[in-house]
Order: structure tokens, then C-alpha cells, then sequence
């Protein structure tokens, strides 16, 4: 939900002088004829086309600061859509710099989805969506294509192409609705909808069609937004699809106040639906044979850099006949090409040390090496390293892809929505990297099968069907969850921030609600084998004095492990030495070698081989054990009568829980005497099923 909401929804306060926040016009910043041509344009529709580099971010920054400070427009009228969070967060910076934060926050800015996103929580009703409807980002997209096809590859390339097969057939159903589709892509589209549908989300594509919708069909709603709106901006207009054009004009229909930059010659998202034709159709709908304004002055690159890069694009289709000049010259642009790629990345790191060697004023960190694959910055990498060219990558992931952050966000979508079986179960998969894959598809096909309502659920009585140890990662994943759910029911938290520590720092392994990711380290000594037996043995020198020698032919483990047992052995007359191998060790009636290698040692009279108990959770996890054991042995027992209730639910809401499993047993003198387990929620019929009064008699 953060990903998806850039824009403020902070209600702006009018002040009590209602002229205060009408700032004076800004003169700090300069700008040139063709700018302030389209910054001062008339209150009409206006079509400005800007080049690379020519200031259409400053433009329409000074665009908005003029209507609210010449023209005294009520920032909460102006509507600014952009095609990228980036682009909107360094509008709404500009802005800030140019007038107040107040004033700046006050203005709706986002992108496209932002604002459907903000109408379709305000008309969630209307479009027949829950009021805390999730958006399927890619990664949750992912999630569901593993739950409706648990057959699917998951080559990320695949993946790729499902979904953009996807996109495109819903694009057919909405636009040729009379056009048949083959069975198998018609049940591809109804599977990956329904899933969507039964997790509460909608994707991006949704966003967009169910807010153009919404609008169409409900005048009054559309009423409502171009009187909220009177003022349109949108930036990279030739990026614009079908949908988001129809949306555009939809709101500015009425006043007509719309005001797009564009540049027709750098569409790129034709893949996307990106439709450079729309700025034919904005002249014909807005404009009526105006002439659209012309930034032509480019700021960021040389004469030379323009020059080629115009040569390169010289018989590409135009929709308007336009040039871009720059007043800056620089060195002639080389092209050079190579047998190779060895053989260009050796020239390219030679060719770094050259240019430094002979400017004394210039560093490593003041030269950049662009590349259109990451795959190609790898191996460059590896070249410069054995050049001694000191390099740091720039890497693909973006703020929203760092692991921490995507954690975060998996924990924020199930806390919204527990009982969201996608956002569950993408929750499980990032908490519970290591456990097989194969779990969740089995777990779901146990859902279905015995056609239980949720995925938690099922998951709830899925480990009574496996396992022991499968049962217990289940569990354990359960318990995770649950952690996430007690901390949003406390409600004692204040802020976002204050939740997110809360529940990250509940999820870290080191804190009690994760113990089990290291039950072996908490379970009882005297239930490992062997242990009583190992008991047997070194209590009683433990009790009178003796040496205990420990055994391993790892050096550092041994030094480890004996510093370990010679502090909890810590007391009057026992020793704790280590058996350095080839050593001569005082074997007597009062020492006991321990050895911790797996292969049990030749003498076996004085050694006690507490390796083979290590096989599984390790010799220093064995060592602590034992010295638990062996410290622990002369206290008393003071808990000795105790009965143990385990009751288990279908969630963690205590007042929409039911219960579906019951467990007891009755401890007297240290000893189980008795046990009680039973399913409420059986998969056999429970017709002629004993009550809960003839099993347990009050």
C-alpha cells in the first residue's frame, strides 16, 4: 500500500486570512521565452512539447506556484498526475522551495494509479470492492500465479510472460468483448481473476479500468471530482494508453483547465499501451488547431551528444516538426568497436587510468561506465578489479526491491488483511525462506480437497496429516503469523513506524516469539539419547572432583567447546582441559575423556563419545546440553502437579476464532499419568459423535 500511495491525502487548511497562502510571484528562478510562455500560458488548454533536457519538470513545477500565486488558485483544485513516484516526490520538492510545504502538500500529486487508488477507497462500494482492498504489485502477482497454477514454472522469465499474456487478454475481453477466446487462454484469464477476487485485490490494470468505470457510469461521482479538480498537469502525456486518456478528458470535459507536457519523439512504453497518438486526439478534443508550445533549448547534453543522438532518430515517424538545439560544445563523440567484449572492457579500463594519469585534478569517482545490461557490469567488474580500477556498481534493485523493505511491506499487506490467503501465504514464503517451496501447493491441494474455507485455515489441520517434522514447520509458520496479528490487536503502537519496529523486532530469531527457529537449543537435556546415560557416568566425578579431557579434532571447536564446559563445570576439584592430539593423556579412575568427533575413538573405556548425538543439531549445541544437564541434576523439581491445556484455532481474533482442536495432559509426581486429544472440526462425520459432556463430564 505504501508503493502505491506517493501522494498526499493531508486535508488542507484555509487559513484564517484567506490571501495568506497566495504567495507573491516567484523571481528567484529564470527562465527562458519559451518557458515562460507556457508558465504564463492563458487558463485554456495547452499542449507543451519538451525535448530532452529542455525543463519540462521546471515548467510545470513554475506552472503550478503561478496558478496558485497569479492566478489564486486553491492548491486543493489542482489535480498534477505523473507517470513514476520519483517524478512526483522531485515536483512536490521543487514546490516546497518555490512556495511553502503547506501550500505544496496541499496540491494532489501522484501518479495515475495513485489517484485511482485514492477514488476507489473513497467509491469502494460503488465498484463492489471490500473497503481495505489490496493491490497485487508484482511480487503478491507472482503469489497468485502460484496458487492458481501450481504446475507453473517458476522461471522468472515465464512468469513474465503469463502475466503479460494476462494483461493482454484482459485488454481483449474489455475491448473485443464479442471476439471468442480460446478455451485454454479464457481459463487462464477467469483462474487468475477469480484468485484475485477471493484474496480481496485487484492488479494495476484494475486500478485503471475500474476508476475510468466508475466514472463513466456515475455522473454524479465524475461531477464530484471535476469540481474537486479544476485544474489539471500531466506530465509525459505521450506515455498516456487508451484508459488513461479517456480518464484525462473525462475530468477536464467540464472546465477545460488542462495543461500536459510531452515529447512525441521519446515514447518508450509502447509494450505498456504507451499511445504517442494521444497528443493528436488532445489537439482535436482540446485544442482546435492551436499550436501546442515548443521547448527546443536543451540544458543537459553537448552540441555533439544531440547532434548524433537526433541523427540516430532521423527516420522515426513525427508528429511534429520540431528542433532541439544546445549552446553547450564538447568533445567529439568517438565510436570504437572491438573483437570482444574482453577486449573492450581491458580498452575501457586502460583507457580510465590514461585520462587520470594525465589530469591531476581528476578521481575515480568523478568517471561513470554506462552499460544496457546489468550482466555486462558484472563481468566489467570483474576486468576493473584485475585492472586495480576501484569501481562500485550501481545495482538494478530499487528502494521498494531492497530485502528489508520488501519485508517490510509483506509484514504492512498481512497485517491489513490476515485473512488474505495470497498476502499469508508471500508472508510465509520471505519469513520462511529455507522450508521447501513444495509446502504451500500442498497445503492448498489439502484445501481443497477437504474444502476448507481459508488457506490459514487448512493450515491449521494440515500438520495432523504429515509429518512430525513437516507438521512442525507449519506450526512454526503459524506462529510467525501470529506474531504479526497480536501485535496489530494490542493496538498499543502510535504510528506506522512504531508498528513496523514492533513487529520486525518480534520476528527477529533472537526474540521469544521465534524460538522455534532454534528449538534445539530450548528443548530438554534428558530428551536426547543417550543423555541419562551420559549422566550416569560424569555425575558422580562431577560430584566428588576429577578431569574431564574433551576430544575433537577440529582445533577450534575444541578450544571452543572446552571453554564452554570448563565455566558451567566451574566448581572445587574438577578440571577441564583440552586432549591436544598426540598428547599423553593421565588415564585413570578419576578422568573421563569427552569426545565430540562424529567417529567414535579407538579406546573406547575411557572416552564417552557424545559425538554421535551431534549428527543432527551439532556438537556445540551437544556440549550446551550437557552442561545443562549436568548443572541442573541436583536441583530439586518444583513443579511436580500441573495439567497442560493446548487449544487451537481457526485464526487469532478471539472473537471470530472457532475452535478446532483440543489438547490435555495431567502431570503428578514429575510423571504423565494421563492425555486427551481430539479434532472438533473432524473430517469424519460427527452425527453420532460423543458430546463434549460424555467425553468430559463436568
Amino acid at each position: 500500500q505504501l508503493k502505491n500511495q506517493q501522494f498526499s491525502t493531508k486535508s488542507y487548511q484555509h487559513p484564517q486570512n484567506p490571501t495568506s497562502y497566495f504567495m507573491p510571484e516567484p523571481t528567484s528562478i529564470i527562465l527562458n521565452t519559451q518557458q515562460t510562455q507556457a508558465v504564463q500560458a492563458p487558463l485554456s488548454p495547452m499542449l507543451v512539447l519538451a525535448g530532452p533536457g529542455t525543463g519540462k519538470t521546471r515548467v510545470l513545477t513554475e506552472r503550478i506556484a503561478h496558478l496558485i500565486s497569479h492566478h489564486k488558485i486553491d492548491p486543493q483544485h489542482i489535480l498534477a498526475l505523473t507517470f513514476t513516484n520519483k517524478a512526483a516526490g522531485e515536483m512536490t520538492a521543487r514546490l516546497i522551495r518555490t512556495l511553502t510545504e503547506d501550500i505544496a502538500q496541499a496540491v494532489f500529486m501522484g501518479t495515475f494509479h495513485s489517484f485511482c487508488v485514492h477514488a476507489l477507497r473513497e467509491h469502494h462500494e460503488t465498484v463492489g470492492l471490500p473497503e481495505h482492498f489490496g493491490i497485487a504489485d508484482d511480487e503478491l502477482q507472482r503469489t497468485i500465479l502460484y496458487r492458481a497454477f501450481p504446475r507453473l514454472n517458476p522461471n522468472e522469465s515465464n512468469l513474465n510472460n503469463v502475466l503479460q499474456a494476462i494483461d493482454r487478454l484482459k485488454r481483449q475481453k474489455r475491448y473485443y468483448p464479442h471476439v471468442p477466446m480460446k478455451k485454454g487462454d479464457q481459463n487462464l484469464l477467469e483462474t487468475y481473476e477469480a484468485e484475485l477476487k477471493q484474496n480481496r485485490l485487484v492488479d494495476f490494470d484494475d486500478l485503471i479500468f475500474l476508476t475510468h468505470d466508475l466514472l463513466q457510469t456515475h455522473h454524479s461521482i465524475l461531477q464530484t471530482y471535476q469540481t474537486q479538480f479544476q485544474h489539471i498537469l500531466v506530465d509525459e502525456f505521450q506515455d498516456t494508453d487508451q484508459e488513461q486518456y479517456a480518464l484525462v478528458k473525462m475530468l477536464a470535459q467540464q472546465h477545460k483547465n488542462i495543461f500536459v507536457v510531452a515529447d512525441d519523439e521519446q515514447s518508450i512504453f509502447s509494450w505498456r499501451h504507451a499511445n504517442p497518438e494521444n497528443l493528436t486526439r488532445f489537439q482535436e478534443d482540446f485544442m482546435v488547431g492551436k499550436p501546442p508550445i515548443v521547448l527546443e533549448e536543451n540544458y543537459r547534453s553537448a552540441v555533439e551528444i544531440l547532434n548524433l543522438a537526433r541523427a540516430f532518430i532521423a527516420n522515426n515517424p513525427v508528429l511534429f516538426d520540431r528542433t532541439v538545439y544546445a549552446q553547450r560544445t564538447g568533445s567529439r563523440v568517438r565510436g570504437l568497436l572491438f573483437d570482444s567484449f574482453h577486449a573492450e572492457g581491458q580498452f575501457i579500463a586502460g583507457d580510465i587510468w590514461e585520462r587520470i594519469r594525465e589530469n591531476a585534478d581528476l578521481a575515480h569517482h568523478d568517471i561513470a561506465v554506462l552499460y544496457p545490461q546489468h550482466a555486462i557490469g558484472s563481468e566489467l567488474e570483474k576486468i576493473f578489479m584485475t585492472a586495480n580500477v576501484p569501481c562500485q556498481m550501481a545495482h538494478k534493485r530499487g528502494l521498494f526491491d531492497q530485502p528489508v523493505i520488501k519485508r517490510a511491506l509483506s509484514v504492512l499487506r498481512y497485517a491489513l488483511d490476515g485473512e488474505n490467503d495470497a498476502s499469508l501465504e508471500l508472508f510465509l514464503r520471505r519469513e520462511l525462506e529455507g522450508v521447501d517451496p513444495a509446502l504451500y501447493p500442498a497445503i492448498r491441494k489439502f484445501q481443497y480437497t477437504k474444502n476448507i474455507t481459508t488457506f490459514k485455515q487448512a493450515a491449521f489441520l494440515y500438520p495432523r496429516t504429515v509429518s512430525e517434522e513437516e507438521g512442525l514447520e507449519v506450526s512454526r509458520a503459524l506462529g510467525l503469523a501470529g506474531v504479526v496479528h497480536n501485535a496489530v490487536q494490542r493496538g498499543a503502537v502510535s504510528s506506522l513506524p512504531n508498528l513496523v519496529d514492533d513487529i520486525l523486532d518480534q520476528l527477529n530469531t533472537s526474540n521469544l516469539p521465534s524460538l522455534q527457529n532454534h528449538l534445539n537449543q530450548i528443548i530438554d537435556p534428558l530428551t536426547l539419547p543417550e543423555m541419562h546415560a551420559v549422566l550416569e557416568r560424569t555425575l558422580p566425578l562431577y560430584r566428588k572432583g576429577g578431569t574431564f579431557y574433551i576430544a575433537c579434532r577440529d582445533e577450534v571447536l575444541r578450544h571452543l567447546l572446552t571453554t564452554l564446559i570448563r565455566d558451567a563445570l566451574s566448581r572445587p576439584g574438577v578440571i577441564v582441559r583440552e586432549a591436544d592430539p598426540g598428547s599423553r593423556l593421565a588415564l585413570g579412575p578419576d578422568t573421563i575423556v569427552l569426545s565430540f568427533d562424529q567417529e567414535p575413538p579407538k579406546s573406547t573405556t575411557a572416552f564417552l563419545h557424545l559425538g554421535a548425538m551431534a549428527t543432527e543439531i551439532g556438537p556445540m549445541i551437544i556440549a550446551l546440553k550437557f552442561c545443562q544437564a549436568i548443572a541442573c541434576a541436583d536441583i530439586p523439581a518444583t513443579l511436580t502437579d500441573y495439567t497442560v491445556l493446548d487449544i487451537r484455532a481457526t485464526n487469532d481474533n478471539p472473537e471470530q476464532a472457532e475452535i478446532t482442536e483440543i489438547g490435555a495432559v495431567r502431570i503428578r509426581n514429575g510423571e504423565e499419568i494421563e492425555n486427551f486429544h481430539t479434532l472438533l472440526k473432524s473430517e469424519n462425520s460427527t452425527t453420532d459423535a460423543p458430546t463434549f459432556q460424555e467425553v468430559y463430564p463436568t
